[in-house]
């Protein structure tokens, strides 16, 4: 995972790295600043992010980060001539708060999570349309890692399920 980083900007480029890493490209910046302001002084452990489309003129998308101790998530939706600001929520909560992660059933290819996806599951990587359902007290929300997440991706999600196990 990557040590705390000591400025804002470099925590700044630290998300946007790690969020292009996931696919996810046009995050606004305030969107980042505010990300960066609840991860405060805390180690980044795992960040996913996912575009969720083109509603319209509307472009939405969501990011989580996990540090050693919160969960943050940030939502927010942007017009294609406004890409330096959006309509953004961002909200945090303590990682032991954790009370369940659910790998859901998959009734359609749109919601993913298909038997065909896990059976060819090599035990290294995510099958490429996983999700992982997490509650967090009365808060629940999907994991998803995009229409294709890359294979480093994938491993590092595998890898983070462990300490998420390790907080319930």
């Amino acid at each position: 995972m990557s040590p705390a980083v000591s400025t804002h900007t470099g925590l700044l480029n630290q998300l946007r790295e790690r969020l292009a890493e996931t696919g996810l490209t046009a995050v606004p910046d305030d969107v980042l600043h505010r990300l960066a302001l609840l991860v405060g002084e805390d180690e980044v452990r795992f960040v996913d992010g996912v575009f969720r489309g083109d509603e319209g003129a509307v472009l939405l998308g969501h990011a989580m980060v996990f540090t050693s101790t919160r969960a943050i998530r940030a939502v927010w939706q942007f017009g294609p001539r406004r890409r330096d600001s959006s309509s953004a929520d961002a909200q945090c909560w303590g990682r032991h708060t954790l009370r369940e992660i659910r790998i859901p059933r998959g009734s359609s290819e749109s919601d993913g999570n298909l038997d065909l996806g896990w059976s060819a599951d090599d035990g290294d990587g995510w099958p490429p349309d996983g999700k992982i359902r997490l509650t967090y007290d009365s808060k629940t929300f999907v994991l998803p890692l995009g229409p294709d997440p890359s294979p480093a991706h994938g491993r590092r999600l595998r890898a983070f399920l462990s300490e998420l196990l390790d907080d319930l």
